[in-house]
């Protein structure tokens, strides 16, 4: 996992943005090498997400959370994480 730098998508990265806090309005970026699943990106990017709900966004598609542990996110792709609260 890298941190953005410059700003452009290195050709042999996926681009993760990631709004961790649920209650704030912070994003981080990160560049990840292909070949994690979304599961893997996600405790890697966001490791506080199992206490919350995370919305996953490939490109413009939603991911269900049921995939995440199989879905393999290609060169290229921009991935959206937002944690968001749930519950009662």
């Amino acid at each position: 996992m890298e941190t953005q730098g410059a700003g452009v998508l290195p050709p042999d990265k996926l681009a993760v943005t990631a709004s961790k806090n649920p209650f704030g309005i912070g994003v981080e970026s990160f560049f990840f090498v292909p070949g994690k699943t979304l599961l893997e990106i996600l405790d890697e990017a966001c490791p506080e997400h199992r206490g919350y709900k995370a919305i996953v966004f490939v490109g413009d598609c939603l991911i269900l959370p049921e995939y995440y542990h199989c879905v393999r996110p290609k060169t290229g792709h921009v991935i959206s994480i937002n944690i968001a609260p749930h519950g009662g």
